[in-house]
């Protein structure tokens, strides 16, 4: 299989492309597609992102038997326009995005993280922070404005009382490294981030630079979604692939470095409870 990675400087878009098709054909009435478009919304800086999820699309493109292009974005904001565009035939998304991506995108669920997520707000390890109401007048850092820990970061402050506006100052970074680097150079006071995201920073060496100060209620996780332009017999044979990762080898090795975890199906209703 010949990979082509072409990085477009000036747009800052990288593009992972796992065959040299450079554009999607919907399927003719009764055929299959051949060419499938994954995008991977931007939680992890674009080089993690391809190391992570080059192996998933490898491991898509066997199960489809066709061509598998992997996309990320530079920022939350141009993914989500790529999401309302309905540019990609197969995604990885984050809950709040998902609600958009079904009832206004024509995506449907496939699989979710077997975990849920949690949202937790780190400071400095040294930091004399001990609780959130002692982040008035401070700065806090988040990923995008949109993504879920934002909002259950936002919706924390403002159940102790906090005006979001006036209380504190939010800082809106590109993705959750940013974010808590942003702690880490004295940007920024504290830092509302996933949990596995902090995990993902232990392996370089910084997890032990951090405490958290919050942690918030669990929801349902991020998922791989699917258009509906793509035929049921394909969305079926994705999920049967991926909730089998575990017991496959090209599934064990996706799974082993631990930066992506087994996968359960999941639909629409799980996703209710954010829905409130």
């Amino acid at each position: 299989m010949k990979t082509l990675i072409n990085l477009l400087s000036l747009s800052f878009i990288f593009i992972l492309s796992i065959s040299s098709a450079s554009a999607n054909e919907k399927a003719s009435p009764g055929s299959l597609p051949n060419h499938y478009k994954l995008g991977i919304f931007p939680y992890l800086p674009t080089a993690r992102i391809l190391k992570v999820y080059t192996p998933v699309a490898e491991d898509f493109e066997r199960t489809l038997g066709g061509t598998v292009t992997l996309r990320t974005k530079p920022s939350y904001d141009k993914f989500i326009q790529a999401l309302s565009n309905e540019e990609y035939d197969i995604a990885f998304v984050q809950p709040y995005d998902y609600l958009n991506a079904h009832d206004k995108y024509n995506y449907l669920p496939l699989v979710r993280r077997s975990i849920p997520l949690r949202t937790v707000i780190i400071v400095s390890k040294d930091s004399k922070l001990q609780n959130l109401q002692q982040l008035k007048g401070k700065t806090i850092a988040t990923p995008a404005k949109h993504s879920a820990v934002s909002r259950i970061t936002n919706k924390a402050l403002e159940d102790q009382g906090f005006n979001l506006s006036t209380d504190i100052t939010r800082s809106y970074k590109k993705n959750h490294f940013a974010c808590m680097q942003s702690v880490i150079i004295g940007e920024a006071a504290a830092c509302g981030t996933a949990d596995r995201a902090l995990k993902h920073f232990g392996d370089v060496k910084m997890k032990d630079k951090f405490r958290v100060l919050y942690k918030a209620d669990e929801i349902p996780n991020s998922l791989f979604i699917i258009h509906k332009r793509i035929p049921a017999e394909i969305r079926e044979k994705l999920i049967e692939s991926i909730i089998n990762w575990p017991e496959t080898n090209p599934g064990k090795k996706i799974l082993a470095g631990g930066k992506i975890i087994p996968m359960i199906r999941t639909i629409d209703s799980d996703y209710n409870v954010i829905r409130k």
